[in-house]
């Protein structure tokens, strides 16, 4: 399928880019009949929520039934970056508690310093000693005790890994198809021309290495695709928050760039919406009539709101076909039906 956008439209600042501010009814729609896709960040912060977190969050995807679905460069993407994600969740809380060990000597170091420059008593060090050192223990104790809780049922094999499994039925049957590798190349070559172009989005990724610079730019290149198709609306779930997305104000995301919900117009998709993955948990829930625990919207934030930048960054845009056509774990027993983010030989798509 050649690239095949017709005529214009004029846009407004609004969420969707068209008319007036978003309301309930617009959600509703798009939620209740559009097209709903989430970003590979969306899928791999999963790994980093509160088991809670994660549990809502996949209940909310799964209620959105034929309305979700999910480009191939995003499932790509997953893959690509699945290991690194839960080996960085994994390793956290360890690295805190080191951490916190070193900035107790440190603590320590600088109360013994301030102990003989104003002659205090033995005892009394002592005792200011162990106050200090019972807090910084208490503390790895309990960074310690929430990394091992939430993190124990994590496992790079995809057969036992609570992620994977809730995913393989959220997606079943909702992941799109990839490219050809003439369009692919193709693409790529046109993801590059936009780039110099800064034509949204994508072109804050730039200086990333080969196709990794063009990442975005397949991701929303399946999403015209799809739009065009069914005729929808479209809400994007994304946990970037760079400008080449979203239309920035006073430093505030305010929803998608009008040039792309103009170009999604022209390629015959309706308006666009883009949401965080908080923001579309919250929209969500009264709409899908779901219940959720208010302690996961918080957790969602909690990660929204260290990885602002970090992840988007850190994410690994490349589409090397070579590696994404191995097994990504050898020698681990996989799942017997098929899953939803492999092809039918059981490798990732």
């Amino acid at each position: 399928m050649t690239r095949q956008p017709t005529g214009a439209v004029a846009v407004s600042s609004t969420n969707s880019g068209l008319t007036g501010p978003t309301t309930t009814v617009d959600f509703t729609a798009v939620l209740t009949d559009g097209l709903v896709a989430p970003d590979a960040n969306v899928l791999l912060n999963l790994y980093r929520y509160t088991e809670q977190a994660r549990t809502d969050f996949l209940r909310a995807l799964g209620a959105l039934g034929d309305r979700l679905w999910v480009p191939h460069q995003v499932v790509d993407e997953f893959w690509r970056n699945r290991e690194s994600v839960i080996s960085d969740a994994r390793s956290t809380s360890k690295s805190a508690a080191q951490e916190m060990s070193g900035h107790a000597g440190t603590a320590v170091q600088t109360l013994r310093t301030w102990a003989n420059r104003v002659a205090l008593s033995d005892q009394d060090l002592a005792d200011l000693r162990d106050r200090l050192t019972g807090v910084f223990d208490e503390v790895q104790k309990k960074i310690t005790e929430v990394g091992e809780g939430e993190w124990q049922s994590i496992t790079h094999d995809t057969s036992a890994d609570p992620v994977i499994a809730g995913l393989e039925h959220a997606l079943a049957g909702r992941v799109g198809t990839p490219f050809s590798p003439e369009e692919r190349t193709e693409l790529a070559e046109t993801g590059k021309e936009r780039l110099r172009k800064r034509i949204p989005p994508g072109y804050m990724d730039a200086k990333k290495d080969g196709d990794g610079a063009v990442g975005d730019f397949f991701v929303w290149e399946q999403l015209l695709r799809a739009a065009s198709e069914r005729g929808s609306d479209v809400l994007f779930v994304t946990a970037d928050a760079k400008e080449d997305w979203w239309r920035k104000e006073h430093g505030h995301n305010r929803g998608p760039r009008p040039e792309l919900t103009a170009e999604l117009r022209r390629w015959g998709g309706g308006r666009l919406f883009l949401l965080s993955p908080k923001q579309f948990l919250e929209v969500a829930a009264p709409i899908l009539q779901l219940s959720l625990q208010a302690s996961s919207v918080e957790d969602i934030e909690r990660v929204e709101r260290i990885d602002d930048r970090a992840l988007p960054r850190r994410l690994d845009r490349r589409c090397d076909r070579g590696t994404l056509q191995r097994p990504l774990i050898r020698g681990l027993r996989q799942p017997r039906r098929r899953h939803p983010l492999r092809g039918r030989d059981g490798r990732p798509h």
